[in-house]
C-alpha cells in the first residue's frame, strides 16, 4: 500500500514537472516573439498598442497551450493584428513569409517607401537622460534615408528567421513598404480592435502568474537586445529566462516575484542595476551602519544626539563602533547576507559588500531588526529615510584640509570645482595632494586638467550602441563619445606634487570616469580599494505593478581600450580595513594616503 501511495505521489511530480517544461516551453517562444516585434517591426499597429500589459495579457494566453499547433494558432490570435506579416513555420515546412487576405504592398510599388527600426541605446519605453538614447523609425522615400539616426542601415529584404521552440520558428520582416496611409501588409481592423479592446479591459494581479511572467518577459527582452555588455558578462540569459519564468509559477505574490525578477538581473552585473517603485516603504533603517572587515560583520558608525549624521536621538542600547553582529533576526550574520546577495546586481565584490550592506539594513518604517552582540539580542527600530539620510557614514566631514605642512586633503565627494579654483594657490604651494573619491565626484572633474602634461588623445572610451537586428546580431555600430574637447593641461600645473587617490567599491560610473583618467595617464598613486565596475550612462524603463528598473545603457572602456565593466579601477596600494583600526576610529586607507605622501611605503 506504501509503495502505491509513493508511486502515485512520483506521478504526480513528475506529471507537475513535464507541466511545467511545457508552459516554460511556450512562454520562451512568446517572449522572444514579443521583443521581435515591439523592438524591431515598425508596422504602426505595433506601435499603437500597450506593451506592457501585452506581455502579460499574451502570457496568459500562450501559458497553457497543449501542444505545437494550439501555441501556433494562439501566436497568430496575438500578434497578426500587429504585424500581419508574420509567420509562424513548423520545422518541416519550407519558410515562407505569410500568405493573407489583407493588401500585402502599396498599389504603387514602382517607387516604394521604406521604414524601419534605429536604435541608438534604447529609446523606446525607456525613461533615461533626455535625448542621450533614442529609438526611431526610419523612412527611406526615393532612395533617400530621412532623418537616421546614424549610418547603418538593414537590407531592404531583412527580416527575422528565428527558431523559438523546438519545431518552430518565426519568420518577421524589420522593413516595411509604407504609404501615405500607413505601413503594409494592412491589417485586420477588427482583430486589432478586439486586441485593444481585451487589453484595456485587462487587470494586472500578482497573486497570479500571468502578471509575474509578464516583467520577466519585459526584463528578458531589453537586455537581450540592448545589454551593452554581453560580450563581456559571463552569463546565459535564456537560461535565466526559463529559470525566472519556472519560479514564477511557484511564486504566490508580489514580495515572491520581486525576489525572483532581482536574482535575474543579478547574473547582468550591472551595479547601476536596481529595481524601484515610487511607493516602496522598505527605504527605513535603524540608527547604525554595518560593514564586513577581515570577514566579520562590524558596526562601523552609531547614531547620537548631536551626531552630525543626524540630530535624532536614539536608543542604541549602548551598541559601540567596532562591535561584532554574530546574528540578525536570529539568522547567523553570513547566512543573512547571502541571501540578498544573490539578489544584487554588481560589477565587483567591492560593490557588491557595499550595496549588500546598505540593502540588509532597510525595512518598513517601524518596524525592528534584531541584532545579536556578545551573545545579546538587541532589537533596533527602523526610523530614519534613505531618501532624506544615508545610512553610510561620510568619508569625511571637511570638503579640504590641510592635514599637515606641505600636504593637502580634498575631498572629491563634495568639493565644488568652484571651490578647488579657490584652493589653487594654497595646492600650488603644496608638495603633496590627497584626493579622496571613496563615493560620487561633486561636478569636479576639470580638477584632472590641473595634473595633466598632454592633451588627451583617448577618443572612444564611451560607445553606445547602434542597433538594427535583434539578438546583437552583426553588424553593429557604436557612437563614440569622450571628454577630449575640454581635457586639456591647463594652468597652474600640479602634476609635480606627490598625488595620491584613495578610492573603494562606493566609486562607480561618473567617479570611475574620473578615475580612467587618473589610471590611463598615471596622474596618481591609487590607494584603497577597487571601484565598483561599472560606468556608463543609466537607462530606465518600466514594469507591470509600477515599477522601473534602472540600467547601464552604454559601454565604457578603459583608455588603454581594455574592459572596464566587471574590473574596475585597481588601486597601486590596495588597503581594506581592519576591525582594531576600526575601533581606534582610524581610517586607515587616509593614513597610508599620508605615508606615501611623505615618501614612505
Amino acid at each position: 500500500m506504501r509503495i502505491l501511495g509513493f508511486l502515485f505521489l512520483l506521478s504526480i511530480t513528475c506529471n507537475c514537472k513535464i507541466e511545467q517544461e511545457a508552459t516554460t516551453a511556450n512562454l520562451v517562444a512568446f517572449a522572444k516573439v514579443y521583443g521581435y516585434v515591439k523592438y524591431f517591426h515598425p508596422s504602426d499597429e505595433a506601435a499603437s498598442i500597450d506593451w506592457d500589459l501585452f506581455a502579460s495579457y499574451g502570457a496568459e494566453r500562450i501559458q497553457h497551450c497543449s501542444n505545437d499547433n494550439e501555441l501556433v494558432e494562439v501566436l497568430y490570435e496575438l500578434f497578426k493584428p500587429i504585424a500581419p506579416s508574420i509567420k509562424f513555420n513548423f520545422s518541416d515546412e519550407v519558410e515562407v513569409m505569410a500568405n493573407n487576405a489583407y493588401q500585402l504592398f502599396p498599389l504603387d510599388a514602382s517607387t516604394p517607401t521604406k521604414v524601419f527600426w534605429q536604435h541608438e541605446g534604447l529609446g523606446l519605453g525607456t525613461s533615461g537622460p533626455d535625448g542621450f538614447y533614442t529609438s526611431r523609425k526610419v523612412v527611406v522615400k526615393d532612395g533617400v534615408i530621412k532623418d537616421k539616426l546614424f549610418s547603418l542601415i538593414p537590407e531592404m529584404d531583412a527580416k527575422i528567421s528565428s527558431e523559438i521552440k523546438n519545431n518552430v520558428s518565426v519568420v518577421l520582416p524589420i522593413v516595411l513598404d509604407k504609404d501615405f496611409m500607413g505601413t503594409y501588409p494592412r491589417t485586420n481592423h477588427q482583430a486589432l480592435k478586439r486586441l485593444k479592446d481585451n487589453l484595456q479591459n485587462y487587470s494586472i494581479d500578482f497573486q497570479k502568474a500571468p502578471a509575474r511572467f509578464g516583467n520577466v518577459i519585459i526584463i528578458y527582452n531589453v537586455f537581450e537586445h540592448f545589454y551593452p555588455y554581453h560580450e563581456v558578462v559571463s552569463y546565459d540569459w535564456k537560461e535565466e529566462l526559463e529559470k525566472a519564468l519556472k519560479q514564477s509559477i511557484i511564486d504566490r505574490n508580489e514580495e515572491d516575484h520581486l525576489t525572483t525578477i532581482e536574482q535575474m538581473m543579478a547574473s547582468l552585473r550591472d551595479g547601476h542595476l536596481h529595481v524601484s517603485k515610487y511607493s516602496d516603504k522598505k527605504r527605513y533603517f535603524p540608527p547604525l551602519y554595518w560593514e564586513w572587515i577581515e570577514g566579520k560583520l562590524i558596526i562601523t558608525k552609531v547614531v547620537a544626539d548631536g551626531d552630525t549624521f543626524t540630530n535624532l536621538l536614539a536608543n542604541t542600547n549602548n551598541i559601540k563602533v567596532g562591535d561584532e553582529v554574530t546574528h540578525i533576526n536570529g539568522t547567523a550574520a553570513k547566512a543573512y547576507f547571502k541571501k540578498i546577495e544573490s539578489r544584487i546586481s554588481a560589477g565587483t565584490n567591492s560593490s557588491l559588500k557595499y550595496k549588500a550592506q546598505s540593502k540588509r539594513l532597510l525595512g518598513p518604517k517601524g518596524t525592528t531588526i534584531n541584532l545579536t552582540i556578545d551573545s545579546t539580542e538587541i532589537s533596533l527600530t527602523r526610523t530614519l529615510d534613505i531618501l532624506k539620510e544615508h545610512p553610510r557614514p561620510l568619508v569625511n566631514e571637511h570638503t579640504h584640509k590641510q592635514i599637515e605642512e606641505g600636504i593637502a586633503y580634498l575631498n572629491l565627494n563634495n568639493i565644488s570645482m568652484k571651490e578647488i579654483e579657490r584652493l589653487l594657490p594654497q595646492l600650488v604651494k603644496s608638495e603633496a595632494i590627497i584626493c579622496d573619491l571613496r563615493g560620487y565626484p561633486n561636478g569636479n572633474h576639470e580638477f584632472i586638467k590641473h595634473l595633466m602634461v598632454t592633451n588627451d588623445t583617448s577618443t572612444n572610451w564611451m560607445q553606445t550602441p547602434q542597433i538594427v537586428y535583434p539578438n546583437h546580431r552583426e553588424p553593429y555600430n557604436f557612437k563614440l563619445a569622450n571628454w577630449t574637447d575640454e581635457m586639456k593641461p591647463t594652468t597652474p600645473y600640479l602634476g609635480d606634487k606627490k598625488i595620491i587617490f584613495i578610492t573603494d567599491g562606493r566609486a562607480i560610473s561618473y567617479a570611475e570616469s574620473y578615475l580612467s583618467y587618473i589610471e590611463g595617464y598615471n596622474l596618481a598613486t591609487i590607494v584603497g580599494e577597487t571601484t565598483a565596475g561599472t560606468n556608463g550612462v543609466y537607462n530606465r524603463f518600466s514594469l507591470l505593478g509600477d515599477y522601473n528598473v534602472t540600467w547601464t545603457g552604454m559601454k565604457v572602456i578603459k583608455h588603454d581600450g581594455s574592459q572596464l565593466h566587471g574590473i574596475g579601477i585597481e588601486p597601486d596600494v590596495i588597503v581594506k580595513k581592519s576591525i582594531a583600526g576600526v575601533k581606534k576610529g582610524i581610517d586607515e586607507q587616509l593614513e597610508v594616503a599620508i605615508q606615501l605622501a611623505k615618501g614612505k611605503d
